[in-house]
């Protein structure tokens, strides 16, 4: 089983966070899994990576990172640091306090900032 079509646009929802607002995507239940695309992509970037994944074992919560997608941009310098900033807020408002978090470039400087932050 992998999440399908249908679930992907079903699961996609907005947060509004300090500054801007997030779009986001929260599918499947089971372990939290935290996807963070790089620059100059989006939640959609993980399309084919979901199509390997079972929404009964994960529930994945992918977000456009401010100025990417279609969340907002806001004035602002898109550094690790407001990328780490803006994840953690989204985190907060999602209520997610255990999620494995995983990050293709700035992506992963982002999950090594929260998990820098965490310790």
């Amino acid at each position: 089983m992998s999440f399908d079509p249908v679930s992907f646009d079903d699961g996609l929802r907005r947060a509004k966070l300090r500054d801007c607002e997030v779009r986001y995507l929260r599918v499947g239940r089971g372990t939290r899994v935290v996807l963070l695309h790089p620059l100059r992509a989006q939640l959609d970037y993980f399309r084919p990576l979901l199509a390997h994944l079972d929404p009964a074992q994960l529930e994945v919560i992918a977000p456009d990172l401010p100025g990417h997608g279609e969340s907002s941009a806001p004035t602002a310098r898109y550094t690790a640091e407001y990328f780490t900033d803006a994840t953690e807020q989204l985190l907060e408002v999602c209520e997610l306090r255990d999620a494995i978090v995983v990050g293709e470039s700035i992506g992963g400087s982002i999950a090594l900032g929260l998990a820098a932050q965490s310790v």
